[in-house]
Order: C-alpha cells, then structure tokens, then sequence
C-alpha cells in the first residue's frame, strides 16, 4: 500500500509540474525584430553601396505578412537625401524572415561618420516589436591595405584631463591623436567622441594618460566589421598602454 500511495504522489506531482510549465509559456508569439541592434554600410569614395537588413518573426504563416517602417528622424544624422529605404519589410509565406535593402551613396556629408535609425512600426495591438537598429554609415579607406577602425572614448566630468595616441611598432610615428596633442583638448566637451581612423594593416601602440592620474573615459577601438583591438573602462589612473594587431 505505501508503495501505491509513493506512485500516485508522484503522478500527480508530475501533472502539477507539467501545468505550471505550460502556464509559464508565451502565449503571444506574434513578434518581429531586426536581427541585431547595429548593421554597418561602408561606402566606396564616389560610389553607391546597398546594405541587407534582416528582421525574423516568432513563427511562420501561411499568408506574407508586411510591417512598416520608421526613420527615428531626431536621432538619426545621415544626409537624407543621400540615401533611400523602404517604407516596408514583408515576410514570405511559410517564413520568419524577411529582408530589405539600404542604399547609400557617397559624398561630402560622409567626411564624418553617420547614422540611420529605424524602427519596426506594429501593424495592429497584437503584435509586438523589437529595438530600434543603428545602421552606422561610413567611408571606406582609399588605400588597398588600409583597415576602418572606430575609435570612441566616453568622457568623464573631466575631459580636459586626457590626451592619446596611436603610434606605429616602433613608436617614431604617430598615426593618429586627439587634433590638439596635449591636455586640455577637450575641454567643455560631454557624451561619447566617436572616430573613424584609417590605417594600413599592421601593428600599432595605443597610449592614453591622465592629467590627474585618476583615469578618464571609456575607451574603445575596434574595427567596422567589429573585430576589437583595444577597451578600457576608464580606471588606468595616470595611463596605460597596449599593442594591437590590424589585419586586413
């Protein structure tokens, strides 16, 4: 009898088990998302390039299903007439992804690096959406050999106080510095300075220094296709240093 009694509790535990399980389930599977939070455009000097954006829903259908999308005009700073989208994605029948394309085209707007917001717009209460993706548009480097790198540093309430570098292997050259060598660069600045460097494959010292020892900002170096290089959160006290390695 008591093994009975034993089978019977765990039978019955096991349907609980399963109940609560099954509660604990989405029950609402109708969303679609980009596929990442950033996709990146390189642009040739002069020329035109196209960028493939992928979004994925939860589940298929059997009929295509299409969602609109909006431009975050505020946030975004490419020139907009120098670059077309969609209004729309649609997902095929029988899939969860659907595609569309981004054309850019070059010219004197991309001295600086840009940016392109977008959001999926739901088409009913329904259904539900994503984040936002950043399409970070830029030039691509002229030389043959030459790799894009982003530089950004986020700064601190001091931002007078930090000074960097990058120098080549032997440290005879400087490659690429803050526009005024020395402290006191940045002065009045706030936010994140982001950088497009262009430099040939190769290996190359990263030096940063504080003016008052206590360490600046974030720093990171990577390049466009997001391989990184360099990263510090900021605590290095009067400086520090590291050798990386650009490949093409």
């Amino acid at each position: 009898m008591k093994k009975i009694k034993l089978f019977l509790f765990a039978a019955i535990s096991l349907l609980a088990l399963n109940s609560c399980i099954d509660d604990n389930e989405p029950t609402n599977l109708n969303y679609v998302a980009f596929s990442g939070s950033t996709s990146a455009a390189g642009v040739g000097i002069g020329a035109t390039t196209t960028s493939e954006i992928t979004v994925y829903t939860a589940n298929t259908s059997s009929s295509e299903r299409t969602f609109d999308l909006m431009l975050d005009v505020d946030n975004s700073t490419a020139d907009a007439g120098s670059y077309t989208l969609p209004a729309s994605v649609t997902v095929p029948a029988g899939s969860n992804k659907g595609t569309f394309n981004v054309e850019v085209t070059d010219g004197s707007w991309l001295d600086t690096d840009k940016s392109i917001i977008l959001n999926l717009v739901p088409s009913d209460s329904s259904v539900s959406v994503g984040n936002s993706i950043k399409v970070e548009v830029y030039r691509l480097c002229p030389g043959a050999n030459e790799v894009k790198m982003k530089f950004s540093i986020k700064f601190d309430t001091y931002p007078e106080e930090v000074y960097w570098r990058i120098e080549d292997s032997t440290g005879a050259t400087v490659l690429a510095s803050q526009a005024n060598p020395g402290f006191g660069a940045y002065a009045g600045m706030s936010g994140t300075l982001e950088l497009g460097l262009c430099i040939e494959a190769g290996t190359y010292t990263f030096k940063i220094w504080d003016q008052y020892s206590d360490g600046a900002g974030k720093v990171s170096i990577k390049t466009y296709s997001g391989t990184p290089l360099f990263a510090t959160d900021g605590k290095y006290g009067a400086g520090t240093s590291a050798t990386f390695t650009v490949e093409k």
